[in-house]
Order: C-alpha cells, then structure tokens, then sequence
C-alpha cells in the first residue's frame, strides 16, 4: 500500500536592489509572481544635494545647496516592462572666481527615480545656492521635493513617508555680515534626519550653510576674509545634502590672492534601493544595469 507524496511548498522571497552611483539604469521587471500578473515594489529614493555657490569680490559670501528629498513609494509594475531608474547626480559647487566677477551659482542636484512612458515616483534634488554678489543677494538654494504620476505600466499605491530637502542658507553681504545656517530636517521611518550646515560669523562675506535631507548633514559653509577695504575674498557656500555626504565650501583664508571669491561645496549624490516579493515558483530576475 503506496502513501501519499506531497511536494514542498515553495516559500516566498524578499528581493532588493539598490544602487548609489549617479546615472541611468534599466530594469525588465521579472515575472515575480510565476503567472504574469502585475506586483509592487517597495522603493525608497534620495534626490542629490545642490552646490553651494562661489563667493564674489568684496565680501559677498555664496549661498549653501539645498538639500535632497527623500520618499518612499509603493508601486504597481507589470512584467517584461522595461523601467529606467535613475540616481542623482550631486550639484557642483560654484567655481572660484576671481578680479570684478559675482560668483557662480552651485549646480542643481539631480533626480532619483524609476520611470516608464510618462508615468514617474521621483525624489527632486536640491537647488544650487545663488553666487555671491557685490550689490545683491546671494540666497541658499531650495531644498528638493517629491512628485509623481502614473502611467499604464506604473502606478502609484502610496506614499508610506516623505522629506523635503532643507533650503540652503544665505550668504553673508559686508565685512562685518555672518551667514545664515543651512535647514533642517526631521527623522522619518529609518532615516536619522539631517542638521544643517553652519553659517560663519562675521569675516569677510561668509558662505551660507548646505541645507539637510533626510539623511546627512549639509555642508559648512565657507569663511571670509578681509584683509584690507576693497581687497577681499569671499567664502563659498556649502553642498546641500543626498543619500551621501556633501562638501564644505572653501574658506578664502586658504585663497592667496586678492579679490577672489572662494568656491562653492559640491553636494551629496543621491540613492535608490527597492524590495519585492517573489512569490514561490516566481522570478527574481536582474538588478537594475
């Protein structure tokens, strides 16, 4: 008398992918369920940090980066659609600058995503800080915000938590002007929060502090310096925050000559990691490339 013969359950298994260096990426969606039918991803985005600007001639400080934003998203995706990820690039700080010129202003930080046709979940990059300048202002860059939109092979299911980056502070204006810090951002799910960068006290047009994400600090900004009326440098701005760290500006104490402004911090690159569920008999396919 034969008994009976019962096969193993297959048991489900949690995939992730993650990547944090800048560019594109393509990804075909696996069939994770083993039967065609769509499935959703857990993903978790940082957009990049700006630049802080250079300062300018004569004590006008560049203003700080503004800091990545940060979600988390669950979407729906459907197998053997090919999705572009991407993750952001860090804004550049502002070059030095040198003789009459106002400074340069930090480059903006780039997106972080996944993407297909026209549908999106995306964390914005910050804003780079305005260069200083001899007349006007020299403002921190914006922090970065999240948006999104649907599309017959993405949709969105929900927004489990979210960070705007920080604003970046202002540059000081005047031999005897501080600069401003950087913004803050409070802790979400598992992100720590970030402070931001500190302004300088008041030397020679300092650079304003990179503003914060949900993940580092921002950038110092840089310290001014006067060495005579007229015959000034300037400190540059710090880099705004992403997933990785960003870069303190230039002091115009380490700049030799005359009538330079000193250049900005470079922000933070961004990051992406998402997690699925292979169903038993299902596939797990290839990290994103």
């Amino acid at each position: 008398m034969s008994g009976n013969f019962y096969l193993p359950a297959k048991t489900d298994i949690e995939t992730t992918y993650s990547e944090s260096t800048s560019g594109t990426y393509t990804w075909t969606a696996p069939d994770a369920n083993g039967d065609s039918s769509t499935y959703d991803l857990t993903i978790d985005l940082w957009g990049a940090g700006g630049g802080g600007a250079s300062g300018a001639y004569r004590t006008a400080g560049g203003g700080g980066g503004g800091g990545g934003s940060y979600v988390r998203y669950v979407v729906t995706v459907t197998p053997a659609q090919v999705y572009t990820f991407k993750v952001g690039a860090k804004g550049a700080g502002g070059a030095q600058v040198g003789g009459t010129s106002s400074g340069i202003t930090g480059g903006t930080g780039g997106v972080s995503e996944i993407s297909i046709g026209t549908g999106y979940a995306r964390a914005g990059g910050g804003v780079g800080g305005t260069g200083g300048n001899d007349l006007g202002t020299h403002a921190g860059g914006a922090g970065g915000t999240i948006s999104n939109a649907d599309d017959t092979y993405i949709t969105l299911v929900s927004t489990t938590g979210s960070r705007s980056g920080a604003a970046g502070g202002s540059g000081g204006q005047g031999t005897s002007a501080t600069s401003s810090a950087g913004g803050s951002v409070a802790a979400i799910l598992n992100e720590p929060g970030g402070t931001g960068g500190s302004g300088r006290g008041a030397n020679g047009g300092p650079g304003g502090g990179g503003g914060a994400s949900s993940h580092k600090d921002g950038g110092t900004g840089g310290n001014g310096m006067t060495s005579a009326p007229n015959d000034s440098s300037s400190g540059g701005g710090g880099g705004g925050a992403g997933y990785q760290t960003p870069v303190a500006g230039s002091d115009a104490s380490n700049v030799v000559a005359s009538f330079i402004g000193a250049a900005g911090g470079d922000g933070g690159d961004g990051y992406f990691t998402f997690t699925f569920i292979v169903q038993g008999g299902g596939d797990s396919g290839s990290a994103p490339s």
